[in-house]
């Protein structure tokens, strides 16, 4: 499955990615067999959530829904609800003061109740137990460098009841 050129070929675009990410032109060009990395990610943290008993809401962007018509679907069959995410020009704060430019729809609406960007928050270190009745988001997007984070993060709630 990995080859020298395969190797490589991810490496390359991994760096632009990285390096110019944020260039629109850049985003539109990514490998289709990388995207569906991204995908496959996805699918993999919903059974991986429902087999850990998590309370999960999806949020994918438009960009997302174009590129994989069926995911949502997917998602949703796993008994996950699916909710509209998006990016808002400037930060706003969430629940802890911490700040992120994203947005949800749905019951996710509310900011007041976020650890905006909490896996960037727990990955530095900023190990902060959850209060009740807030949300957690976690890219998935980042899933392939925080993976163990995120199972270190549920099995430190392991019999909180969150």
């Amino acid at each position: 499955m990995f080859t020298r050129k395969t190797c490589f070929r991810r490496a390359f675009w991994l760096v632009v990615y990285a390096l110019l990410g944020w260039a629109e032109w850049i985003r539109d060009r990514m490998p289709e067999w990388l995207m569906y990395e991204k995908y496959s990610q996805a699918k993999a943290l919903a059974l991986l959530d429902k087999k850990l008993g998590v309370n999960a809401v999806f949020a994918f962007t438009e960009k997302v829904n174009r590129a994989f018509p069926t995911l949502k679907n997917e998602i949703e069959k796993q008994g996950f609800e699916v909710v509209d995410h998006w990016h808002l020009e400037a930060p706003r704060k969430g629940y802890n003061d911490w700040q992120a430019r994203g947005a949800w729809s749905g019951k996710l609406a509310d900011s007041s109740r976020h650890y905006m960007n909490y896996d960037r928050h727990y990955i530095l270190g900023e190990k902060v137990a959850p209060d009740d009745g807030t949300f957690v988001c976690w890219h998935v997007d980042h899933l392939s460098f925080n993976m163990y984070f995120y199972l270190e993060f549920l099995e430190s709630l392991a019999g909180v009841g969150r």
